[in-house]
């Protein structure tokens, strides 16, 4: 028995025990409206989606899938069936609408969603319902074309309370604006019980590369009303991104949302060789995380009252954190951390550029509140701008940022304004804020030294 064969013994078995149908997608198929047995199967993931019931499994066969005649028409004999944006409803190019589970049969490295830059088409792929899957480890897609997006979980589109859990794994976007989102806003339909609407199940992002992204690798933006569920942003890289991660989450009453973001997890991520590594605001547990050799900050943050642990921020050029500034006009005020600890910070702030802030498209800062520019040679490993003026409406004084123990700063003396190690306080102390550490690590933490499970 061949590997192919041995394969879809595999796959039959796991749907007779765990799915409903089973449907296939082939390079060598051809659409019609009963395409999708493995001897007759479809050529676009569009047709698949079309004939599959709720709950079906749908796997696709190396190859190239998308625009097939890569002029924009998507008129050829096997091309994806795209819906054009209007008004506030965005384009896409493969959109699912139905609880679906999607995989590659042979992974990302040999199966291709592929169009051109489109503007009716604002992302690839757009999930528009709960329940979905998107891929997994050795069985997600690699997209490409130059969208604005590759991969939108889309919460806006649907309408519908989210109550079955929706998982994108195993993928890697390559070149479009903005890698994988999640944005929207869900809410209680009108004579709907919290019990029995609200979100209350996982959004998992988890083992996809975003690489090359001008814009951002990940980007995660929602709102929601009622108990909410749990956002995981886990075993991600991004690699070259204008921004790697990007956390907004936002109320649906104006400004950020501490009970959304609370629920917002950022585990075991790398964001290397971008502009800024991450851009988080009052997140929920951000631990095992590496930003590494980005041209400005490595953590751009507002606390959100939960763990920044086992962390860490080397060789930036900006500082290894620029702490409690936040783009957007109406945040609520920053919080300390809860804890700050066990994280590896050094190597910062040596090459520091003239602006230090997201340059993600969703959160330009107003350029009056300037670079936050201590002078050369500060090294701050934390950069605590305090009180941004200006901002309306006020924010009350911000909390210290202490204690801060146990972090490595890049000398067994702790936080040192020349040499090896990066410093903080000091110019590293803006407008009412305050850092301390003490006592610190004497030696630097192993990185990522408790990988989180894909399980």
């Amino acid at each position: 028995m061949n590997a192919f064969c041995r394969a879809l013994v595999i796959w039959f078995a796991c749907w007779t025990s765990a799915f409903g149908g089973v449907r296939f997608v082939a390079a060598n198929g051809t659409d019609s409206g009963g395409c999708g047995s493995a001897e007759q199967p479809c050529r676009s993931i569009s047709q698949a989606m079309t004939n599959a019931e709720v709950g079906d499994t749908i796997y696709v066969g190396p190859g190239r899938y998308g625009d097939l005649s890569a002029n924009g028409s998507f008129s050829g004999p096997g091309d994806e069936q795209p819906q054009v944006g209007t008004g506030w409803s965005p384009g896409c190019i493969v959109c699912i609408e139905k609880p679906l589970h999607i995989y590659s049969q042979l992974g990302a490295s040999v199966t291709f969603i592929a169009s051109g830059p489109y503007v009716a088409y604002s992302s690839t792929v757009s999930i528009r319902r709960d329940g979905v899957d998107f891929g997994a480890a050795g069985q997600g897609f690699t997209i490409t074309g130059g969208n604005s997006s590759g991969v939108t979980v889309d919460l806006a589109y649907a309408g519908v309370p989210v109550r079955n859990n929706i998982s994108v794994a195993g993928n890697v976007d390559l070149g479009d604006q903005g890698g994988f989102g999640l944005v929207g806003a869900t809410s209680l339909p009108i004579g709907c019980s919290a019990d029995d609407c609200a979100f209350s199940s996982r959004i998992l992002i988890d083992n996809n590369q975003a690489l090359n992204n001008s814009v951002g690798g990940f980007f995660v933006s929602v709102a929601y009303s009622g108990p909410p569920g749990q956002i995981i942003v886990r075993n991600n890289q991004s690699i070259g991104a204008g921004t790697g991660f990007s956390v907004i989450p936002w109320s649906l009453f104006g400004g950020d949302s501490p009970a959304t973001a609370s629920n917002v997890q950022v585990l075991n991520n790398v964001a290397a060789s971008g502009g800024t590594g991450f851009y988080i605001n009052a997140s929920g547990p951000v631990r095992y995380n590496t930003a590494i050799s980005n041209a400005q900050s490595g953590y751009q943050m507002r606390p959100g009252g939960a763990a920044f642990t086992d962390n860490s921020a080397i060789d930036n050029a900006g500082p290894g954190m620029l702490l409690n500034f936040s783009a957007e006009a109406f945040s609520v005020a920053p919080i300390a951390f809860a804890p700050f600890s066990n994280n590896n910070i050094f190597g910062n702030d040596r090459h520091r550029p003239a602006n230090l802030q997201s340059n993600f498209s969703f959160s330009e800062p107003d350029s009056s509140f300037g670079s936050f520019n201590p002078g050369p040679g500060a090294h701050c490993g934390v950069l605590n701008v305090g009180v941004i003026p200006g901002l309306f409406p006020p924010l009350p004084p911000v909390p210290a940022l202490q204690p801060a123990p146990q972090n490595y700063w890049g000398s067994a003396a702790g936080p040192v304004a020349s040499g090896a190690g990066d410093t903080l306080g000091g110019r590293c102390d803006q407008n009412g804020g305050v850092t301390t550490a003490s006592p610190p690590a004497l030696t630097p933490f192993p990185i990522t030294s408790n990988p989180v499970s894909s399980n």
